[in-house]
């Protein structure tokens, strides 16, 4: 693994990952015999050309193999692994990201839920209020002799108001 923090080792590949990258998993085959293993300074090169451009055009890659002493094919296989390894950290980040939003927006619904149900239950104690309110005006009209059917109907359109 390259030598510095634990940080910097999970932001670059081990020179084992490249290894295993080239060669693959067949041991004994004449392909692997052809090629040869990156060098910590050839893969911090190859870093760097990934940082400038994700993708690789052919000129490209047949100047950083002649610049590292490798085959350009080498060079697209690595490529195309970082490309993948870059893929899946940048997944996994906007998993992070689009995970925190919705932990936000739940706590928001929480919040307006509670809300929602405090004012049910205001609602609910004004019209309690207003009902015994309504007894009492109902009882003084009847003192004063207003008509039964004209308090019902009086009544029928409070509450329909207040519905």
């Amino acid at each position: 693994m390259f030598l510095g923090t634990k940080k910097r080792a999970q932001q670059c590949i081990t020179k084992d990952e490249v290894d295993e990258d080239i060669m693959g998993d067949d041991l004994g085959s004449t392909v692997q015999k052809n090629k040869r293993k990156l060098t910590i300074e050839q893969v911090k090169f190859l870093e760097a050309s990934f940082n400038m451009d994700l993708k690789l055009e052919p000129e490209r890659k047949a100047l950083i193999a002649k610049q590292l002493g490798v085959l350009p094919r080498q060079v697209a296989i690595w490529f195309q692994n970082r490309r993948a390894r870059w893929k899946n950290k940048q997944l996994e980040q906007d998993y992070e990201t689009l995970r925190t939003k919705y932990e936000v927006e739940m706590k928001e619904k929480e919040s307006s839920l509670k809300e929602h149900e405090l004012a049910l239950e205001e609602n609910k104690k004004l019209h309690i209020e207003v009902g015994k309110n309504m007894d009492v005006y109902v009882s003084r009209f009847l003192l004063f002799g207003v008509d039964k059917y004209f308090l019902k109907n009086l009544n029928f359109v409070i509450l329909r108001f207040l519905a």
